[in-house]
């Protein structure tokens, strides 16, 4: 569809009912092609390094990503204009045979991108334009199409999609968990790109940021090396922008008084935290890698390190509301650890079980020792795990394979990698998605007479 024709307003009476073209039922029906981690894991590390090296066309790198990973015909994404208030979508993006048609669209209140954000859930659609005539010019035609929603700040602003020309490729209950997959990962790099547009025009000051983003797009550019050292690379380039913003923040805080410059300040302090925590994990994940991630052992009671993780966490469940009940021994458990590790291990468990447990809901952490190991438990009511994603739940960008988890997996991963330096291990446990998660350490106890 060229511009023009996106703009002629569509009949309101369409050629055969909504549900007719509709077959999203058939996703969990079909035979469904196993899940290729490998692959996938491939896909959002290219996506990671497209955010580093051009985040402004980050869209269309997602649609180029989603057309080859699917094997789809076409690919693309759709967002709601903001100059009319939102009554077109327009295609920023499209990959595949149908990139001929980018900058054109739908309109918001006739059209399956409309539909798809007044369900608030995936649809999958065969032959849409038998509903929405003046998609009928349209070339080559479609026979089926699956569209997710696309979220901005917790608000849907559009829809991704992918395209099957012919009958050759029919979209199963896979493909709808890796577009949603994809969908959670743009959405994250959309508000990054947003941000930083609006940092730029309030102030002179964050064009720095701009620069270093370049300089750390030749330097990896030029990168060729296995996927830990690449994250290392990215998470300490990283760091300098991240850096650049802070004074850059300071500026705005005291040039700008206005309520939609606090409020733009805020979101860029939040942003900035949240970013600078995660290039920490990256950090910590390459690190334990290579083999190179400094442990500073001594003999401790493992208690102390359990209640500074309560401490740290203890704002995030008053903020939830949930009800933490927690059991720890009379005597010390004696281990040969670094305190401040230990802390990040329970630090991030409690956090993820805040993060998956609804408000309200009930978290629990035993302690416990044998003479020989200690073993803490962290269980939660929350949301639970699926059988088949508990393989993959410590897994680099692997989350739940379902709708029920996000997210890219650096926090446990990072748990794993720092209790296995510890000559421990940890396990995650659940009966199934709506029945709650439990995370199992254990470590190994020293004597109490090698503690003194």
């Amino acid at each position: 569809m060229t511009q023009e024709m996106s703009r002629i307003a569509p009949p309101r009476d369409s050629l055969v009912p909504l549900e007719s073209i509709l077959c999203t039922e058939e996703l969990n029906q079909r035979p469904s092609r196993l899940p290729d981690y490998e692959a996938e894991n491939r896909a959002l590390v290219l996506l990671v390094r497209a955010l580093a090296n051009s985040p402004r066309i980050i869209l269309q790198t997602l649609a180029d990503t989603i057309l080859e990973v699917f094997q789809a015909d076409s690919a693309g994404i759709s967002l709601l204009t903001k100059e009319d208030g939102g009554k077109r979508f327009y295609w920023p993006a499209i990959a595949g045979v149908w990139q001929p048609h980018v900058g054109g669209g739908t309109p918001r209140d006739f059209g399956p991108c409309g539909d798809v954000l007044d369900r608030d859930a995936p649809l999958l659609f065969r032959h849409f334009e038998r509903r929405y005539a003046y998609l009928l010019p349209v070339t080559p035609p479609i026979e089926e199409c699956l569209l997710v929603p696309f979220y901005s700040h917790d608000k849907a602003v559009g829809t991704i999609w992918a395209i099957a020309h012919d009958e050759r490729r029919k979209f199963d209950a896979e493909d709808l968990r890796q577009l949603q997959s994809m969908g959670r990962f743009a959405s994250a790099a959309y508000q990054a790109v947003e941000i930083m547009a609006a940092s730029e025009q309030r102030e002179e000051a964050l064009r720095h940021s701009n620069a270093e983003l370049e300089r750390t797009q030749r330097v990896l550019r030029g990168a060729d090396r296995r996927k830990d050292i690449f994250i290392a690379t990215i998470a300490h380039e990283l760091r300098q922008p991240v850096a650049a913003m802070l004074p850059a923040v300071a500026l705005i805080r005291e040039r700008i008084s206005q309520p939609s410059g606090t409020r733009a300040r805020a979101v860029i302090e939040r942003q900035v935290t949240h970013l600078t925590r995660m290039i920490d994990d990256l950090l910590d994940v390459a690190r334990v890698a290579e083999g190179k991630l400094d442990i500073q052992k001594g003999h401790l009671d493992g208690r102390d390190a359990i209640q500074d993780a309560l401490a740290s966490t203890s704002s995030l469940f008053e903020a939830h509301r949930h009800t933490l009940s927690v059991s720890l021994p009379d005597q010390p458990i004696w281990l040969d650890a670094d305190r401040t590790r230990l802390n990040q291990v329970f630090t991030n468990l409690l956090t993820n079980a805040a993060k998956y447990t609804d408000d309200g809901g009930e978290i629990s952490l035993n302690a416990q020792t044998d003479g020989t190991r200690a073993t803490i438990r962290i269980v939660d009511n929350g949301k639970g795990i699926a059988p088949d994603a508990l393989p993959h739940v410590f897994d680099l960008f692997m989350q739940e394979a379902t709708e029920h988890r996000e997210g890219l997996g650096i926090g446990l991963k990072v748990v794993r990698g720092l209790v296995e330096l510890h000559g421990g291990r940890v396990a995650a446990r659940s009966d199934g998605i709506g029945k709650g998660s439990e995370f199992v350490v254990t470590l190994p106890v020293v004597a109490a007479t090698a503690a003194t």
